[in-house]
């Protein structure tokens, strides 16, 4: 979380700076006990202006699995990448 405040307080003098908020969540396992925490912190997204602000938007979002499964088939229909 430190990390995390500590890259909005160094922002570029040109950058806008962009609300955000900090959201818990406590994961349980099977039996109901507390497994772990986890924080978030999220963009209050509806404070930019498109074309102003941002010109496109895109979240990344892969399981380790996902990711695993498409290289080994690949590996096996042998195709071929470039950069």
């Amino acid at each position: 979380m430190d990390d995390e405040i500590k890259s909005i307080n160094e922002l570029p003098v040109e950058a806008k700076n962009i609300k955000v908020k900090w959201v818990y969540k406590t994961k349980s396992n099977k039996n109901g006990r507390i497994d772990n925490y986890k924080a978030m912190l999220i963009a209050k997204g509806y404070s930019q202006k498109h074309g102003v602000d941002f010109t496109r938007v895109y979240a990344l979002v892969a399981r380790m699995n996902t990711v695993r499964m498409i290289i080994a088939f690949a590996g096996h229909k042998s195709w071929q990448f470039s950069s």
